[in-house]
């Protein structure tokens, strides 16, 4: 991957822009949204408000 170097702020925003996405690119997207999901895996939760009753003698390990 090339280096850039910028002499503004702006120069590097825009050269973040993709104005002309070809396939290429679109696998790339594809490919670091699965590299993502990998690393940090959906969590699977049960639908709908759960209801938490906190006893104060349980241990804080136990909640």
């Amino acid at each position: 991957m090339p280096v850039y170097k910028f002499k503004t702020l702006e120069e590097a925003e825009l050269s973040l822009i993709c104005y002309k996405p070809d396939d290429e690119y679109f696998k790339r997207v594809r490919n670091f949204y699965k590299f993502a999901k990998k690393l940090n895996p959906p969590k699977n939760f049960k639908k709908g408000i759960q209801k938490r009753i906190i006893d104060p003698t349980q241990n804080k390990k136990n909640l």
